[in-house]
């Protein structure tokens, strides 16, 4: 049997996984994960962590007899340059930090530059007698120098320090004592003759840079006096007209639309034949029309009084006042109409001259109005030019001040570079390798194979996608775990029947890990909820017949009566277990051919009773999903406290989808090791889109792994049996 994995958790009341539900990513590793990957993997760690420390010191050992390094040091002291009074004419030491950098660093420059090592390596003799000379390739001397020799300021001091290294002790004292040797005729020799010839490109470069300055100054100082506003901050005179300007016209441009609606409605009257209230009141109070409608006044009271004195309408008098009347109105109508038609036409006129002086006083406004856009459109150009002129100003007064300060450098370097150079002793011939080092070699060898090792152990445990443990079945498949089978020994499961070990070997460790899955299925529904239970798998051979057998038998011998059925049409397996109690099978009985009393067959195990699958139909998906599968399991739940049907794999045929529908959980089982995680959660997320309910998960087929606590289990479980018997 195996020997290890965790104890499997009991899961909480309804804890089954409901229709629909997400399979989420795996989670990152936690601590005991990371430990417990290390500890199956140690042997793996140490072998490799070995086996490349022992390849470091091999190469530790190979580089040191053929390939060893000496390197021999000495330092150089720069005195610091002197500055002179012109008072006193005393001079004083200029010991600011910036010009010690200054000084070391240009020293380091000078000797690893090429020149420099080029004039070793073709004019000294000494050199080239020496044995890393010959060992050169001619055409790779200059390069190889500069990897062999170093030269670098110690920070914070006036010490430069040089470094060579060879394969020769000796050789590496000689190369560095000729180096020191010719730095020290150049600088003798040549301590201001090129700083001399830099200073005076300098002071050339310097007037340049002043004379253009000069010329952006005086371009900068023409663009100022030509308009106004050029170089200001906020909003120039023009910009000011322009928006007087730009207020006027629209102003000019309501008073023109005004006074042309005005004039389109008097027109429109005209032709109407209207009379404007305007038109009406002149028309009243025209002195001809007055007198006029005084006569029809008195010509009225006359009237009246013939009426009165009884003179009717045939009288001469009443004829002629009437008459008279008649004659004042029409006189009246027509004094108006002439009236109004003068009227209208002296308006009409007088909107057309206000028109004609509007447009006028809007053309003008908005000549105005392009004339100060012109300047401020050349004001602004002016700007750019101004702006542009001032940055390039900036400019050359930046690199004005650049090359004064080198020309200061230079100028404190002639002064003071005929003795500012110490050099020291010969250099000593070094006693030890530089390298290879077994200081570095041996720990860092051991270090890289203790991080690939590593490495490598969480490569393979990331590119293992098995489902193997209680914890992948939690974080990769979301769903309860139900406990697991361990794996029975390939010797031992020779003579054991392990389909039906709860029955022949009770006391097997196996055989309890069935009765915790029991436990557990019992706290995953209500109690009297579950009375039908379907085993399935991702695929044949995941050990679901196995675990459906020996529940059934845990179930049976806890004294519930329990009927198993085979619902793998294509590969049944109940019935060659339990031969004596085969009947005529559970197709005959779906399609007919036998009731459910002749299906039922009495097993040797108590309160177990089974239908085996019967022949093979041509439909099983159909038959499954008949309404007489659902009629017989319905009848047969008043008989028996627990049905339990092992059905064919999910993801290779879908009669146990169809099954997942119509029984009340699904318990699905995974071969540890061969069901990957992308078969599981799509298993279950079909089982799921089928309306399935899943009880759990029940790792069957579980292997030792180093660094679990099945191990300690199984020991303790065989020393509690063995004390017990005793």
């Amino acid at each position: 049997m195996t020997r290890q994995m965790t104890m499997p958790t009991v899961p909480q009341k309804n804890a089954a996984v409901r229709s629909g539900a997400a399979i989420p990513a795996g989670q990152g590793y936690t601590f005991k994960d990371i430990t417990g990957i290390l500890r199956r993997r140690i042997w793996l760690i140490t072998l490799l962590t070995g086996l490349i420390a022992f390849g470091g010191m091999s190469l530790w050992a190979y580089l040191k007899k053929n390939s060893p390094s000496y390197t021999a040091a000495n330092f150089i002291r720069c005195e610091m340059p002197q500055n002179e009074s012109v008072y006193t004419y005393t001079r004083t030491v200029d010991a600011r930090p910036e010009v010690i950098a200054l000084i070391t660093a240009q020293h380091a420059n000078a000797l690893t530059n090429e020149a420099f090592l080029n004039k070793l390596l073709t004019e000294s003799v000494d050199l080239q007698k020496t044995a890393w000379y010959g060992s050169l390739d001619p055409g790779k001397r200059v390069r190889e120098f500069k990897k062999a020799f170093n030269a670098s300021p110690v920070r914070n001091s006036k010490l430069v320090r040089l470094s060579m290294t060879a394969s020769s002790a000796s050789d590496v004292k000689k190369i560095l004592d000729i180096i020191l040797d010719s730095y020290k005729n150049d600088v003798e020799t040549e301590a201001t003759g090129n700083l001399k010839s830099e200073r005076i490109r300098l002071v050339s470069q310097k007037g340049k840079l002043e004379t253009a300055i000069a010329s952006i100054n005086n371009a900068i100082v023409s663009l100022k006096s030509s308009g106004i506003g050029v170089g200001n901050v906020g909003m120039t005179t023009a910009a000011q007209e322009m928006m007087r300007y730009n207020a006027g016209m629209l102003e000019q441009t309501e008073i023109l639309t005004e006074l042309k609606k005005g004039l389109a409605e008097l027109e429109l009257e005209k032709q109407n034949g209207e009379m404007s209230l305007s038109a009406a009141l002149a028309a009243e109070s025209d002195p001809a029309i007055y007198n006029l409608k005084n006569q029809i006044t008195n010509y009225n009271q006359q009237l009246q009084s013939l009426i009165e004195r009884g003179c009717g309408d045939e009288h001469n008098e009443v004829k002629t006042i009437t008459a008279m009347i008649l004659l004042a109105k029409k006189q009246i109508e027509k004094q108006r109409f002439d009236l109004i038609e003068r009227y209208s036409e002296q308006q009409e006129q007088t909107y057309r001259r206000q028109i004609a002086a509007t447009q006028e006083i809007l053309d003008e406004i908005t000549s105005m109005y392009a004339k100060a856009e012109m300047r401020q459109s050349k004001i602004e150009k002016d700007n750019v030019s101004y702006m542009a002129s001032m940055q390039e100003k900036d400019q050359k007064n930046e690199q004005l001040s650049a090359v004064e300060k080198r020309i200061s450098d230079l100028d404190i370097q002639i002064d003071n570079n005929r003795s500012n150079v110490v050099f020291p002793l010969p250099t000593m011939e070094p006693d030890a390798l530089s390298f290879p080092l077994l200081k570095i070699f041996l720990p860092g060898s051991m270090m890289l194979g203790l991080m690939l090792s590593v490495g490598l152990a969480f490569l393979l445990e990331m590119l293992d996608d098995a489902v193997r443990s209680p914890v992948d079945v939690s974080r990769h498949l979301n769903a309860p775990s139900l406990g697991m089978i361990p794996l029975y020994d390939q010797d031992e499961a020779g003579s054991v029947c392990v389909e039906k070990i709860t029955m022949t070997h009770p006391s097997a460790l196996m055989s309890e890990f069935y009765r915790q899955a029991r436990t557990n299925l019992d706290f995953s529904s209500p109690a009297g909820e579950l009375k039908t239970m379907l085993f399935t798998s991702s695929s044949s051979g995941d050990g679901k017949t196995c675990s459906a057998v020996n529940m059934a038998i845990t179930y049976a011998t806890e004294g519930k009566k329990i009927l198993l059925i085979d619902a793998n049409f294509r590969r049944p397996k109940v019935g060659k277990l339990f031969e004596n109690a085969a009947g005529m099978g559970l197709s005959r009985a779906l399609v007919g051919q036998a009731s459910v009393a002749e299906v039922i067959g009495k097993t040797d195990v108590p309160n177990l009773d089974i239908i085996d699958s019967g022949p093979l139909p041509p439909n099983p998906a159909d038959l499954l999903s008949s309404n007489a599968m659902k009629q017989l399991l319905e009848s047969q739940q008043e008989k028996y406290d627990l049905i339990i049907i092992d059905g064919p794999p999910a993801l290779v045929v879908v009669d146990a989808r169809i099954m997942s529908g119509i029984v009340d959980g699904t318990v699905v089982v995974v071969d540890a090791g061969k069901t990957t995680r992308g078969m599981g959660q799509r298993m279950l997320r079909e089982i799921n889109q089928s309306g399935g309910k899943v009880l759990g998960v029940l790792l069957n087929g579980v292997k030792p792994r180093k660094g679990g606590y099945f191990e300690k289990a199984y020991k303790s479980y065989y020393d509690y049996a063995q004390q017990e018997q005793a």
